[in-house]
């Protein structure tokens, strides 16, 4: 399980460095790659599990409009334009919305307002929202600054801070749970291995993340000039990372128990897509409107 999971890790790794260190364009491209692929697997993945269960979606047209919220992301107008409170990018991305009702709807019409129909819109709807619209703030953050170091910056921060809140959870958790009397289970109904003690050695895990970034690169933590995270808010960023990453990854794991299903798909020592992306799904959204926030108001 270990060799596989590291066998996988390793390209998705490099991958994951070649789009944050190669500077300007190109690291850009292969970030937009690496994002839509997943939008698109992930997309898959959660429509199987929603078939499982009698609700049927359309993952093409739904990981299709994900994809397009990344490319419209993208640094097509400069760093004043995206920070404005007029953001023609948020238009665009409320128009891909509007574009999947169409769509969706448009198939109602054609085969009638039948009970399969109308579920397939709705479900199609909630997958987007889930999935592709919270995590394509990890694209927006990316681009907050166009293709400079500032995005990729925030970007490493909240994926590595959320991340390691998972590393920190299943350690302090699995440790645990060699005692006498194990741990303290979190929600045994839908995850028996999620416990309080994992929680806390997340949270830890997270906070020395934040504060470790704060303290190596927190002159890059800057958008339009402005500092948007110091010591306080970078011990409670940490925080929010591993308490709404948890929230994320149980709701993921809800998912999985009602449609019988073990993993969410076929990477090995990793699951699925899903697997990997759950606790950034509540996470990414919060986070960014954390930062705009921060760099209107000061």
């Amino acid at each position: 399980m270990l060799r596989e999971r590291i066998t996988t890790s390793i390209p998705l790794v490099l991958l994951a460095l070649v789009a944050f260190l190669w500077p300007g364009w190109p690291g850009a491209v292969v970030f937009a790659v690496l994002c839509c692929a997943f939008l698109v697997v992930g997309a898959r993945e959660l429509f199987a599990m929603t078939d499982a269960l009698g609700f049927p979606g359309r993952p093409g047209l739904v990981g299709g409009l994900g994809c397009a919220l990344v490319v419209i992301a993208m640094p097509w107008g400069g760093p004043a334009v995206r920070l404005s409170l007029v953001n023609p990018f948020s238009a665009l991305a409320a128009l891909v919305i509007v574009l999947l009702l169409i769509a969706l709807f448009f198939d109602v019409f054609r085969r009638g307002p039948s009970r399969e129909a109308i579920l397939n819109a709705l479900v199609s709807v909630g997958g987007f929202v889930y999935l592709c619209w919270t995590l394509s703030f990890v694209a927006k953050l990316y681009f907050i600054e166009g293709t400079g170091s500032t995005g990729r910056v925030l970007t490493a921060f909240l994926i590595v801070g959320t991340k390691l809140a998972d590393v920190g959870a299943f350690a302090v958790g699995t440790a645990g749970a060699k005692r006498p009397g194990g741990n303290h289970q979190l929600v045994p109904s839908l995850s028996p291995k999620k416990s309080w003690e994992g929680l806390a050695g997340g949270t830890v895990a997270s906070v020395l993340c934040t504060l470790t970034f704060l303290a190596v690169a927190g002159r890059h933590l800057q958008v339009a000039q402005v500092n948007v995270i110091g010591f306080w808010s970078a011990v409670v960023l940490g925080v929010l990372f591993s308490v709404v990453g948890l929230i994320g990854d149980l709701a993921e794991s809800a998912l999985k128990r009602a449609s019988g299903t073990k993993d969410s798909g076929r990477l090995p020592g990793l699951g699925g897509a899903l697997d990997v992306l759950d606790s950034l799904i509540f996470v990414a959204p919060i986070f960014y409107c954390y930062v705009q926030l921060m760099a209107m108001l000061q």
